[in-house]
C-alpha cells in the first residue's frame, strides 16, 4: 500500500474518530442532542439514548434508520423543532451547500 492510501485511509478515519469524541465530551452533560447533517450517523452511535439527528439526504436517513438510529430527514437551514427542544446540537459533520 503506498504512503498515501495508507494516510489517507488511517489518518482520515482517525480525525473524523477524534472529532466525535471530541464533541460528544463537550455535550455529555447534555441530556437530548441534535446531530444536524448526522450522515451515516456514527456521532448518534455515542449516546444512542439521548442523541437524535436529522439530515437532508435521504439515503443517509434510510441507512441511519436501517442502523436502527433516531434520525428524520430535514433541512438543517430550517429545523423542523421547537425553540430549546434539544439542550445540545453538533454540526461537526455537516456541509451545507
Amino acid at each position: 500500500m503506498s504512503l498515501r492510501k495508507w494516510l489517507k485511509k488511517h489518518f482520515a478515519y482517525n480525525t473524523a474518530k477524534i472529532m466525535d469524541q471530541t464533541a460528544y465530551r463537550y455535550l455529555s452533560d447534555c441530556r437530548n442532542v441534535i446531530d444536524i447533517g448526522c450522515g451515516s450517523g456514527n456521532f448518534i452511535k455515542h449516546a444512542l439514548e439521548k442523541i437524535s439527528g436529522i439530515d437532508n439526504n435521504p439515503e443517509a436517513v434510510r441507512w441511519c434508520k436501517q442502523q436502527g438510529l433516531n434520525v428524520i430527514s430535514g433541512d438543517a437551514l430550517d429545523l423542523p423543532f421547537e425553540a430549546e427542544s434539544y439542550d445540545g446540537q453538533s454540526s461537526h459533520r455537516a456541509s451545507i451547500s
